[in-house]
């Protein structure tokens, strides 16, 4: 069931990002995001939890591709430290720890190494999301295209809770 309610965010993260076709909307909420049926037993605080995870399992390309610059480390790192002991300034000090993946990740967004860069900005969402929400489904979108999205389906598998 983890598998079936994973492949249901990814299509549904997608669907929600892509700017033709979808139902593209410029910052889909959590809610939005987890208004199917097969998704209404997670909770805001699971798909974080999950997303934070999606993060983590990132960072590997980032880190081969620019092992000298630890922003995206950095602000997955602040998030975990949210997921950890959740409070307002928790999220606060995640989402200025994004700052510095971002700057990083924009800097070689068009260089050869596009997929470690979308890891990059992925690791920027996933530090912003426990305080801004709409992050948490663009790290999704981003995460698919650093890691490819049967990958992503298989970490939010092992990370989700079941429902």
């Amino acid at each position: 069931m983890r598998e079936a309610v994973a492949e249901a965010l990814v299509e549904r993260a997608l669907l929600l990002t892509m700017p033709s076709g979808g139902e593209s909307d410029p910052a889909p909420t959590i809610a939005i995001l987890l208004d199917k049926p097969i998704l209404a037993g997670l909770t805001n605080q699971a798909l974080l939890v999950a997303v934070i995870a999606l993060g983590r399992s990132v960072l590997t390309r980032w880190t081969r591709a620019f092992p000298e610059q630890d922003g995206p480390q950095l602000a997955v790192a602040a998030a975990e430290a949210w997921a950890v002991a959740p409070s307002p300034d928790g999220a606060q000090s995640a989402a200025n720890a994004a700052d510095l993946a971002i700057r990083q990740a924009i800097a070689v967004w068009h260089g050869p190494q596009q997929h470690a860069a979308w890891a990059g900005r992925t690791a920027a969402w996933v530090a912003m999301a426990p305080k801004y929400d709409w992050p948490a489904v663009a790290a999704l979108f981003g995460a698919c295209q650093a890691i490819g999205a049967r990958q992503v389906v298989a970490v939010l598998a092992s990370t989700l809770p079941e429902v």
